[in-house]
Parts: C-alpha cells; sequence; structure tokens
C-alpha cells in the first residue's frame, strides 16, 4: 500500500500551496479522500498529479486594456504621472464623446 498524505504534506512535497491541491481536487484532477475535515490522498496519486497538471499553461493572459476614468495614472513610457488625455494623445487614441444630457425642446 502506498503512503498516505494529507493535502498540506502533498503541497509541501510538491511545493505549492495547499489550496492549489483543494481546486485540483474539485477539478477532478487529483484524487483524494475527505476524513473529517482533512483531505488525503496517496504518494503516488500525488506523482501523478505533478506530471500531468502542473506546470501546464491555463487560461491565456489577459490583454491589457485602457480605461478612461478620468484618474491620473503613471506611464512607464514617460516616467512620471500623466492624465487620462495626455495618455490617448500619446497613444494617438481619439478622445472617446461625451453624451450630452437631451435638452427640452422649447414651446
Amino acid at each position: 500500500m502506498d503512503e498516505l498524505l494529507t493535502l498540506a504534506e502533498a503541497a509541501e512535497k510538491l511545493g505549492i500551496a495547499p489550496v492549489t491541491l483543494r481546486a485540483g481536487i474539485a477539478r477532478g484532477t487529483l484524487r483524494a479522500r475527505k476524513f473529517g475535515q482533512t483531505w488525503v490522498t496517496t504518494g503516488q496519486e500525488v506523482d501523478r498529479y505533478a506530471r500531468h497538471s502542473l506546470g501546464q499553461v491555463g487560461r491565456p493572459a489577459l490583454q491589457k486594456k485602457v480605461y478612461i476614468t478620468g484618474r491620473i495614472e503613471i506611464a512607464p513610457e514617460v516616467g512620471r504621472m500623466i492624465s487620462d488625455e495626455e495618455y490617448l494623445a500619446m497613444k494617438g487614441i481619439p478622445k472617446p464623446r461625451t453624451r450630452r444630457a437631451p435638452t427640452e425642446p422649447e414651446a
């Protein structure tokens, strides 16, 4: 019979956080049993999980989006804080149009 490990011991063996292993259990990529409040798995299962699930790329990184908020941001390109208007002008992005409140027709 293979050695039994708690998630804390398995996480220490793999050099990852126990929450990562709990997520693997929830996804079904790590087989484990719960005894009371403690999750337990085997050393063989931890090795299989490490070979098949660790080091694989997850979701692709999100692209940075430009949000117009009226705040002043630090721009790494110029090394100082700039306003949204300066940032948009520097990137060549046209300034967004603002909506005007509807006016009441004259009687």
